[in-house]
Order: structure tokens, then C-alpha cells, then sequence
């Protein structure tokens, strides 16, 4: 698990970020969404002790990466945004070291590198130089790293970018697996649509701070309706209250249907027949994503 307690950073007189409470369960992946500059890679970063936090702490399953930085760094791996990794020789050489960090005698080394490396697809690179991978190739191989050294928390950094079809359809694979194991997954991406198919929930995250935090299934609940009205907007929401839970803002009104009688637009039109509104348009269906984070920071 892993949970940041009002965790606050400045860079000059910029606010990074400000005062971010988060919690990441065991079995969840949590997306974590945001315009360049919201503070996703910052918040990452403090998270695995890259850079400290100016004020706040963040708990890795317990241990403070404040005061217990060498203890919590060893539960959780880091897939950052830019991979260097061009001075660093090839994957047996990396494997070899990292393995040595955890104790690993080289049988166990040599076992769990072919593993993870035919994982992330990279089976036939194992002595190959870094300087002849791609950009997708260096970032399938960190994933792989990460995987190799099987923490309780990994945190993805705009890992989907970069990625061809077939990473992408491998990452998602990963990411489904690490959550059936249990382990507590951040997944930072502007590829809003990946989060939604893959993520349990996510926090949007704006100038620094937590907006919302909120359950996917809850955006995308196909039991939402949004309609243009130009009626009266007290008599249109005492008509539309009676089925669910009403927002308005200008002439749009957002219904979370509650009604149990209610399944499809077909009783919603029914609902309304005879109560002669002026509907100029209707959706009757969830939210995408991205329609939902638009919507969250006023875009």
C-alpha cells in the first residue's frame, strides 16, 4: 500500500505540489491523471525518494520515505517517463547488479532476468547493447527491471508512451497481472483512454492538488443521462430529481438515474412524455474519461 500524507513541494516559486493526500490499496491500480505541470511526476519522484518532499511524507507499505528512505525504496520500483540507459552496457549486466543489490546468487539472477525479459518480449536481447534498442525497447526493458525485482508497489510514469501496439497490449497485461498479485499499482498517463480501461480509480490531479478522486465503473456508469434544456431550470430539476441526483450548470443538466425503473433511454423518454420539456439534445450513457477530467478542471 501506499499512502501520501500532506505531502507538499515547491520548485522556486512554483507550487508542485500542495498539501496531496492519496491513499493506494493492495489489488488497485489508481490512475493518476493531469495536464503537463499538474505535478504527476513530482509526486511520483517523492514517492521513491528521488526528491523530498518540502513538508508531508508518503508511507510505502508502512515506511516512511522520509525517515525510513533506505528501508521504503526496496518496495517499490519506479518506471520513469525517460529511459537512460545507454551507459549502462546491456540487460545481463544490468540483471547481474541489480541482482546483486538483493541477494541473489547468479543461478537466481539468470532464472528470473529470462523470465522477466520474456515477459515484456525482449527474450532474444539479453546480451544486446542498450544502444541499439528503441525508445519502446529501453522502456519494455524497465518495466522488465521492475518486474525482476517484484516489490509491493510499482509506480508508472507515462509508461504507455513510446510504446507500439504490442507494448501497449503488454503493459496492459502486466498491469492486470501485478493487481491479481495484490500489489498496489500508480499509473500516471496522459493516454486518459488507457487509464480508463485499465485503472479501478483515479485521482485527478491540477496545479498541484487532488481535485477528485473517484471510482471508474462510477464515471463510466452507463445510468447517466445528460440533456440540453432551455426550460426553467428550477421546474427542470424538480421534474428530473424524482429519477436521480441532479447537476446543472448553464443549460446542461447531468442525471445519475436512481430510479430502478429506469434502464435504457427508452424509459427515460418515456419518464418525460407529457411533461413538455424542451430537450435539445440527450445522451443517455457514462462519461468517457476524458469527458469527466475536462469537466473536473473547468477546461
Amino acid at each position: 500500500m501506499i499512502e501520501f500524507r500532506n505531502v507538499s513541494r515547491r520548485f522556486g516559486k512554483i507550487r508542485a505540489l500542495d498539501s496531496v493526500n492519496l491513499i493506494v490499496n493492495n489489488g488497485e491500480i489508481m490512475g493518476l491523471a493531469g495536464i503537463n505541470g499538474a505535478g504527476k511526476s513530482t509526486a511520483i519522484k517523492i514517492a521513491t525518494g528521488v526528491i523530498s518532499p518540502d513538508s508531508g511524507d508518503v508511507l510505502i507499505d508502512g515506511m516512511s520515505i522520509v525517515s525510513q528512505r533506505r528501508n521504503a525504496i526496496q518496495s517499490v520500483a519506479w518506471i520513469p517517463e525517460y529511459p537512460v540507459l545507454e551507459n549502462l552496457d546491456n540487460p545481463r549486466i544490468v540483471f547481474s547488479e541489480f541482482g546483486s543489490m538483493f541477494g541473489y546468487n547468479g543461478e537466481q539472477i539468470k532464472e528470473r532476468s529470462e523470465l522477466t525479459l520474456n515477459k515484456v518480449g525482449l527474450s532474444e536481447q539479453y546480451r544486446d547493447r542498450f544502444s541499439s534498442f528503441s525508445n519502446g525497447m529501453k522502456k519494455r526493458f524497465l518495466i522488465g527491471l521492475a518486474l525482476f525485482q517484484d516489490p509491493g508497489t510499482y509506480l508508472f510514469d507515462e509508461s504507455f508512451s513510446g510504446l507500439d501496439p504490442l507494448g501497449i497490449r503488454l503493459l496492459k497485461d502486466i498491469l492486470l497481472n501485478l493487481r491479481e498479485r495484490g500489489k498496489s499499482v500508480i499509473l500516471s498517463s496522459h493516454i486518459l483512454s488507457e487509464i480508463e480501461e485499465t485503472a479501478d480509480r483515479v485521482a485527478i490531479l491540477h496545479h498541484g492538488t487532488i481535485l477528485d478522486v473517484t471510482s471508474i465503473r462510477e464515471i463510466t456508469n452507463t445510468n447517466n443521462v445528460i440533456i440540453k434544456c432551455m426550460d426553467n431550470s428550477e421546474m427542470v430539476i424538480n421534474i428530473l430529481k424524482k429519477i436521480g441526483n441532479v447537476h446543472h450548470r448553464n443549460d446542461i443538466y447531468r442525471i445519475k438515474v436512481t430510479d430502478d425503473t429506469i434502464r435504457n433511454a427508452s424509459d427515460f423518454m418515456e419518464y418525460l412524455s407529457g411533461k413538455e420539456l424542451k430537450i435539445e439534445s440527450m445522451n443517455y450513457g457514462g462519461d468517457t474519461l476524458e469527458e469527466y477530467f475536462l469537466r473536473k478542471i473547468g477546461a
